[in-house]
Order: structure tokens, then sequence, then C-alpha cells
């Protein structure tokens, strides 16, 4: 143990060294007696916990106690109990079309991808209309190419313009060579020429736009169409169907309930203070964690890792305590909504206190 050097502990020593009593030395009062009891109380004390202390006891120790809050803390894990597994994605599959239910293709308990073909609304009638949009935007692509009907116009325009210039050339070098009668002809015939290079043009133009407006019509009969198939929205397990082949459905009825299993979301509660030792929610979200179910005591508990995703911004007055949410992969998907169990966060080093 080391030993203090301050005046009043060395005052102290040599007083019960000498073999008297403090009172017979020294006359102050008892509080003063107390005061200098508690310094080399203290003085012990800071001996005991190894600070050197030079000159002023209480001062070491405040600079001591500095020194230490200075330091970082370590990484720590903070195990949430009793957290719920719910399903990310619940979601129920309606009809997007009135009709005949023709085909059900989906049954309790199989997994479907994204896309895949749950139901099929009857869709006679659509597909038909589909297959005459597509005839008739064939239609409207030939008339559009028709190119060459302009080129032919654009050649006889020409010839109509040679023709007319080389006539007039005629008349002036020889006078009454070509009748008044003629002259008119060559000039008709190029301005006839010139209005078909127009017409034809133009009917390119307005075959194009029928060609864009045919291929909107088929976009539009292709998803009528295709609002009669009733498509899984997510990948997951079907949990329900509760229409049969035959029934009549409106848009918007239910068809099919799809349950998300590959991820699924723990919602537990922490507690607010473990928060508040933080700066900010922002550094904790994203934070790596463990689930183990059913518990981190059982000897042969399952884990999943999982990445915390949401603190609630409200802290719930009653229990002083946050809810927050963690996403897990469901590998193998031995994991079920409505399993419990408990959530271990590896939350990171704190920042030094300045």
């Amino acid at each position: 143990m080391k030993v203090c050097g301050c005046h009043q502990c060395a005052s102290k020593r040599e007083t019960l060294n000498s073999g008297s009593l403090p009172g017979h030395r020294h006359r102050g009062t008892l509080s003063d007696l107390g005061s200098s009891a508690s310094r080399m109380a203290v003085c012990v004390l800071v001996g005991l916990m190894g600070v050197d202390v030079i000159g002023d006891g209480r001062a070491a120790f405040a600079q001591s106690g500095r020194t230490a809050a200075a330091r970082p803390s370590e990484n720590r894990s903070v195990v949430v109990p009793r957290v719920l597994v719910t399903a990310i994605s619940d979601t129920e599959v309606p009809a997007q079309v009135a009709g005949v239910l023709a085909e059900v293709a989906a049954r309790e308990g199989t997994i479907v991808a994204q896309g895949d073909t749950l139901a099929r609304v009857d869709d006679a009638e659509a597909r038909m209309t589909e297959a005459l949009a597509e005839i008739e935007m064939a239609i409207a692509e030939k008339q559009a190419s028709a190119t060459p009907l302009v080129e032919a116009a654009e050649a006889a325009h020409e010839v109509a313009k040679s023709n007319l210039r080389r006539a007039e050339e005629s008349l002036a070098n020889f006078g009454r060579s070509i009748s008044q009668a003629e002259m008119d002809e060559y000039r008709l015939r190029a301005t006839e020429t010139k209005t078909s290079v127009w017409e034809q043009r133009h009917k390119i133009e307005i075959a194009g736009l029928t060609h864009r407006h045919r291929r909107q019509q088929l976009d539009l009969a292709q998803d009528r169409s295709q609002r009669h198939r009733v498509l899984a929205p997510v990948n997951g397990m079907v949990k329900e169907v509760p229409r049969e082949v035959g029934e009549w459905v409106i848009p918007g009825q239910p068809i099919a309930r799809i349950i998300r299993l590959d991820r699924l979301r723990c919602v537990g509660f922490l507690a607010a203070e473990t928060i508040r030792l933080h700066e900010g929610d922002a550094e904790l979200v994203g934070m790596e964690a463990t689930l183990f179910v059913p518990s981190i005591e059982a000897p042969d508990a399952k884990t999943f890792r999982g990445t915390l995703t949401f603190l609630d911004p409200e802290i719930e007055p009653e229990s002083d305590q946050i809810r927050i949410w963690v996403e897990v992969e469901n590998v193998g998907l031995k994991l079920r909504p409505g399993d419990r169990g408990t959530l271990v966060l590896d939350f990171p080093n704190r920042r030094e206190n300045r």
C-alpha cells in the first residue's frame, strides 16, 4: 500500500508515534478532528486504489476520476428477451377484374415466386380483343412503311419539272415551237406531281400516327388480358385460398394470401436509457444483431443473424422503453412468424467524452 505524503497525514503519524493523545497536542475543535480523520480516510482509500497523491489528496482523486471518464467504453452487447417474430409482408392478393374464376393454381402451403400465376378469371373475350388489336396494329405498321409510294411520287415530280423546264427553254429559243396549250399541260403536270408528293408524305405521316395509336390499343388489350391473371406480388408461401373454380369474383376481392418467409422481423423493446447513452439513433440503425430461438439459454437454440432497421421515435411512457425492429434472414425457413426468442444487439463503441 502506498503511503500518503500530505502534511495532515504526516502530522497524524508523528502524533501516533509519540504515544500522546491527539487532544493533548492539538487543541482544535471536534470538527477539525473530524476533518482530519476524513482527509486521512480519503488518502488511505486513494492509496488502496493505487493513485499517487502529491499535495492535496482531493485534487488528485478528482483528477483520477476525470482520467477514467475520458477512456472510451468497450464494445458491449445488450440482451432483449422475449422478442416476437412477425412477418414483414403478409399480402392478400385481390382479383383485378370481374368474372368467373376459370382456374385456381395456388394451393395452401406451396412456395411461390414473384410473378407466378395464382388464379385466372375467364379471359376469352379479352384474348379475342387482344388478337384483334394485334391485327389492326400489323395493318397500321404496313401502311406506315409504304415509303416506295413517296419515292415514286417524288420521281414523277422530278420528270414533270424537267419536261416543263425543257418546254420553257424551247419556247424561249424557237419562238412558236410549242403552243400555249402544251405549256399549260406541262405546268399542270408539274403541279399535279408536286401535289402527289405532298399527298403521299401526308399519308405516311397519318399511317405513322395510326401505327402509334394501334400500338397503344394493343398494349391496352394486352394489359386487360393480363389483369385476368392473378399473379404473386412477392416470394413467399400461400397461406390461404378462399375462392374456388366457378365462383364469381369482383375487383378487390381476395383470391389468395401470401406470407413472406425468407426474411422476417423481430419486434422487441429496449430500455430508453440504453439509447440515451449514445449520441443519436443514426449510428444504431443498421447495427448487427443475433436472434436465439427459443432463448439464449436453450442448449439447442437456433441462431439467426440480422440488422436493426427501426427505432421507434416515441418512448413508452409507462415502461420507459423504445420499440425496435430487427430483420433477420430466415435461412432454411426454420423460423416462423409467432416464434419468440432472445435478441442480442451488438452495440458499437461509444465515442469519447469531451
